[in-house]
């Protein structure tokens, strides 16, 4: 009996003993691996007469992380290709090698508590969206050295824009910022203030031998059921050569209301100022002063906001960027039940200002858009996209574009995995 009591305490002992070292291994282990990826098929009519588009695509992003105690270096790749054996190098050329298909989406450090509890430092490439993204809303260069303490922060913030040549200082151009938050009881505040300052020999920027001025400003309140965003920019810059002045202004309003957990919705209205054509001596269009455009917008097409898009022509009714500027408003609401999740956008866009004299149509359309999505288990879907498009005037002849319009249509049906 004793031998048996024995026998059982050792097996016991040993058991304890390994499942402790296997739960110490997991916690010390300091390399972490994440990502995500879909694949995807997809067919467009564009906003011009007779043009559609049809192909497959996938992207995988691999994240490679060192995190310990204070300190974490990580790295994001991006893959991205069609299917196919097509002439240019995006294509999958099935048993040969296929170069220029991997961007590095983040490559950073960061380091915490330096010094004193709440400082940290981070330099490298990666994430960075200024209050309603209309500056900046993706992976750029950047530097930040900052203070946080609870949910709040403040941070000196630097961003590379342009090294043409790293001999010379003429043609840089570089982005600094004070960017802080501070979480209130119902209430969260975000202030920043953006400067751009331009070397001698870029033209044709607000930022051109001078320094452009972007103060920016998101609140973002919350009441019981109901959520409120409202982000703001404006600009002004010059471009001493030329003797131009630019100003711009940009703005997004949301409001939310949950009518229980699974199901949301909301009205938004956004607005980016376009340039009057009629003036030389003044650009007034917001767009000039768009470093990465990606961080704002929500309709499929209007703003390229699908799902699926990455590296084809889908651009094609995108008006973040036109100098015309452009006004949007409409709903948006999302629920889920079971497994299924379901998302709906719906709005009308004009665009700000007249393309010139002749071209006096200022009507981008009505948009809806449809996301259904399937979840075959945690943080893996199939999901379908769609989208229509009655494309407005503006996009034609009478507008900004150069051809004949038509209304346009997508749809997108792929595999979706975060990990």
């Amino acid at each position: 009996m004793k031998k048996i009591i024995t026998i059982l305490i050792t097996i016991l002992s040993i058991n304890l003993f390994a499942q402790e070292a296997k739960e110490v291994k997991k916690e010390d282990n300091p390399f972490k691996f994440t990502g995500q990826a879909y694949a995807y098929t997809a067919t467009y009519n564009t906003t011009k007469k007779d043009e559609k588009m049809t192909f497959s695509a996938y992207r995988f992003r691999p994240y490679f992380s060192y995190i310990k105690e204070n300190v974490e270096a990580t790295l994001k790749l991006e893959f991205d290709q069609f299917f196919g054996n097509g002439a240019n190098e995006k294509y999958v050329k099935v048993g040969a090698d296929t170069k220029n298909v991997v961007e590095v989406k983040a490559a950073y450090l960061l380091f915490n508590n330096v010094l004193a509890e709440g400082v940290f430092i981070k330099g490298g490439v990666d994430d960075y969206k200024t209050p309603g993204g209309f500056i900046v809303g993706t992976d750029v260069a950047l530097g930040i050295l900052g203070y946080k303490w609870e949910k709040n922060y403040i941070s000196a913030v630097y961003v590379k824009i342009e090294e043409s040549n790293e001999k010379y200082n003429g043609d840089d151009a570089q982005m600094y910022g004070i960017d802080m938050s501070l979480t209130l009881p119902i209430i969260t505040i975000r202030p920043a203030i953006y400067l751009i300052q331009g070397g001698k020999d870029i033209t044709n920027k607000p930022w051109a031998d001078s320094t452009a001025i972007l103060p920016a400003l998101t609140l973002s309140l919350k009441i019981d059921n109901i959520e409120t965003v409202i982000s703001g920019t404006y600009a002004t810059g010059k471009d001493k050569d030329a003797n131009i002045k630019y100003s711009g202004y940009a703005t997004d309003i949301f409001v939310g209301y949950s009518i229980d957990k699974e199901i949301k919705i909301g009205g938004f209205f956004t607005m980016l100022s376009g340039d009057n054509p009629d003036t030389t001596d003044k650009k007034e269009g917001f767009a000039s002063f768009q470093l990465k455009h990606d961080g704002f917008g929500r309709m499929f097409l209007l703003e390229n906001q699908q799902t699926f898009s990455n590296i084809a022509a889908d651009t094609f009714a995108d008006i973040r960027m036109k100098t015309q500027g452009y006004m949007l408003f409409g709903i948006t609401g999302s629920a889920k039940f079971n497994i299924i999740d379901v998302k709906f956008n719906i709005g009308y866009a004009n665009l700000m200002k007249e393309t010139s004299a002749t071209k006096t149509k200022k009507d981008l359309g009505f948009e809806a858009d449809l996301s259904i999505g399937l979840e075959v288990q945690k943080n893996a879907k199939i999901v379908l996209d769609l989208a229509y498009l009655n494309t407005g005037k503006a996009f034609g002849t009478e507008g900004f574009g150069t051809n004949d319009t038509q209304n346009s249509m997508y749809t997108g049906l792929g595999m979706t995995l975060k990990f």
